[in-house]
């Protein structure tokens, strides 16, 4: 059979239809277009769609072009009612003989609301593995003796060392170095050397010299009162006096001067410290903590006429 040709049987191509998108990019309810700059949507046509995949709502393109300049509307939500909430299911178990899987945390940090079990254990275990071995390690399991000091040993753990708890509450009040304070006494109370008999070895030999003399003894008081500041360099409340100037300091040759027995005036049953400077005649009364008080010396004299 002859063949007939009817021609070319396809029309003029059409224009492109609408295209639609989706993402969350493109939000509100405005009926009259916006423009969204970080759409994504690099050209966009008139009457394209776009799909809001959070809040299910529709948009179409009202000005056509690239994502700064294309304008989108609002058309309406295809997000249906909620439905009805379903029966209940059966209720659970559980069976805590189960095994958990967990693995310990790298970092410590606090159990939190909404965290698994797994993740729980995890974190407790943390927590165990840093105590156990940190410093406070040496606190677990045993008491530590009582009533002493706390150190940090050679292997950087909680110690108890040697110092009873009365013996720190000796320390009680100090407030400045207690070595400065000892030395501030020694200097005050003077050197052997500064002895007025031959003998300077020691206050023996000293008093073997005086022996077979005609020595005679005085005894006196003498009254002196602190400061009301503390002087820096001993931490103390301090008072001095000039032994030579009391009227009951006797003529004649003195050997030695003895300063003992500092008493509060106000309360015998508080002391303090005093200490006698034998190259000058000056004695100091030193207290910790009893500023502005008045204080009663006992004083023994050797000397002769």
């Amino acid at each position: 059979m002859a063949e007939i040709d009817l021609g070319n049987v396809m029309g003029p191509q059409g224009e492109d239809g609408s295209q639609w998108y989706w993402g969350t990019a493109i939000t509100g309810t405005s009926t009259s277009g916006a423009v969204f700059s970080s759409s994504g949507i690099t050209n966009a046509r008139v009457n394209d769609k776009y799909y809001n995949t959070s809040t299910s709502n529709i948009y179409t393109c009202t000005t056509e072009g690239a994502e700064s300049v294309a304008r989108w509307a609002y058309i309406g939500n295809i997000k249906g009612e909620q439905g009805n909430i379903g029966p209940a299911g059966p209720t659970g178990s559980v069976d805590f003989t189960t095994p958990i899987t967990f693995s310990i945390a790298g970092t410590r940090s606090d159990l939190a609301s909404g965290d698994s079990i797994a993740t729980l254990f995890g974190k407790t275990q943390k927590w165990f593995a840093d105590i156990n071995s940190g410093g406070a390690s040496t606190l677990l399991a045993t008491n530590l003796s009582a009533n002493r000091a706390l150190i940090s040993n050679a292997n950087g753990k909680v110690a108890v060392s040697s110092v009873t708890s009365t013996e720190l509450g000796y320390l009680d009040g100090v407030t400045s170095a207690i070595q400065t304070q000892l030395n501030t006494i020694n200097t005050s109370i003077g050197t052997l050397s500064d002895l007025t008999t031959t003998a300077k070895s020691s206050l023996v030999a000293a008093a073997n010299e005086l022996n077979g003399k005609t020595i005679k003894i005085k005894k006196f008081e003498v009254e002196v009162t602190t400061e009301a500041n503390v002087d820096s360099p001993s931490g103390m409340y301090q008072g001095d006096g000039y032994i030579k100037s009391q009227p009951d300091y006797p003529d004649g040759t003195v050997y030695a001067v003895i300063m003992y027995g500092a008493r509060s005036k106000a309360d015998a049953s508080r002391g303090a410290i005093v200490a006698y400077r034998n190259e000058d005649g000056y004695f100091c009364v030193s207290s910790p903590k009893q500023a502005s008080t008045e204080f009663i010396v006992s004083v023994v004299v050797f000397y002769s006429d």
